[in-house]
């Protein structure tokens, strides 16, 4: 009679730091925004989703907070039964899981997916996931803005159907509500045509239980003074 070994699966965020039941390195972002964010709910703080930005995680990481997020990410690094790779580069991550440099990263969900896509057997774990997003911005007196066309862009750039268009190729999820449902009514909607996009939003349910929301507010104003003892704490490691 043969007998399966189960095989433990790392399933939180808590887990990305437990060193003792998953040994190995991990690939982190080379940057502290993000870093801090994960250190501190690994480290018993709750992940306050989109409640104002996440105000309740971004109180925490005030004064002394730092310091303590900063020497989780320290333990970890410099642990003999972990370690830290930095990655600058979204398309790293994938990399370093695949050859076996590392047995855990952070990184993109983009890119993992699309890793995915390609074979490369890893997964994704959502929990503490962060939501970050990017703005597009139309310079008055630019060029095309008297004649309309600039906004003509922008908007269909921005209308439903041109958000869900991108998931087609990336499991980036659109801001628009109207688009997940674009979405849903044109499964599967990956480029293939056999892979449904949904499940893999980040804005999907199942994804969201413990999430953090980014909050640039916070980092504009912070990012100085962390950055400086972060650049510190990584020289050293």
């Amino acid at each position: 009679m043969m007998q399966l070994l189960e095989v433990k699966k790392p399933k939180t965020i808590k887990d990305f730091f437990n060193t003792k039941k998953f040994p190995g390195k991990r690939a982190i972002y080379k940057g502290a925004m993000s870093n801090l964010e994960i250190a501190l709910v690994a480290d018993g703080v709750k992940a306050s989703g989109a409640q104002a930005g996440g105000d309740l995680l971004y109180r925490k990481m005030e004064g002394a907070g730092i310091d303590r997020a900063l020497n989780k990410i320290k333990a970890l690094c410099t642990d003999p039964n972990g370690g830290c790779v930095f990655w600058n580069a979204g398309a790293q991550p994938p990399e370093l899981l695949a050859n076996g440099e590392v047995v855990m990263a952070t990184g993109w969900n983009g890119r993992f997916f699309n890793a995915q896509m390609e074979g490369t057997p890893l997964v994704q774990v959502w929990d503490a996931q962060i939501l970050d997003y990017e703005y597009f911005a139309m310079v008055k007196g630019g060029p095309n803005d008297a004649n309309g066309k600039a906004l003509k862009v922008l908007r269909e750039m921005t209308s439903s159907e041109g958000l869900a268009g991108s998931a087609k190729y990336i499991a980036y999820a659109p801001w628009r509500k109207s688009s997940i449902s674009v979405m849903e009514a044109g499964e599967p909607w990956y480029k293939d045509g056999k892979t449904n996009m949904v499940p893999h939003m980040p804005t999907n349910p199942a994804n969201l239980k413990s999430h953090i929301l980014m909050n640039p507010d916070y980092w504009a104003d912070n990012q100085d003074e962390i950055n400086e003892k972060w650049e510190a704490m990584k020289a050293g490691l």
